[in-house]
């Protein structure tokens, strides 16, 4: 998942429901290039690390047009963060994954 707070980035990396890698981020402006910046690079640890690209990227936090940019450059397919109780932002996006875990 690549989530946006304020201007803090976070990717973090699930393999077999585990989580294999967070990384967090402090960006000086919030733009398609300054987040691009940080997943590219991320990317290319995660597949000489755990063997492969990501089948899927979600995001959180971030408007229509930086997302699609995001997936165009990576050429992977990217959705929104999705919960049964809302659209999770930037705020609220841990407590309502913690619901959908228990559930």
């Amino acid at each position: 998942m690549v989530k946006l707070t304020g201007r803090v980035l976070s990717v973090s990396v699930l393999k077999d429901r585990a989580l294999r890698l967070l990384r967090t981020v402090e960006l000086t402006e919030v733009n398609a290039d300054e987040v691009l910046a940080v997943v590219i690079p991320t990317l290319a640890y995660v597949e000489d690390e755990l063997g492969g690209r990501p089948s899927r990227l979600m995001t959180c936090g971030f408007d229509a047009s930086t997302a699609a940019e995001l997936q165009s450059v990576t050429e992977i397919p990217t959705t929104p963060l999705s919960s049964r109780w809302g659209v999770p932002g930037q705020t609220n996006a841990g407590l309502l994954g913690y619901l959908e875990s228990i559930q």
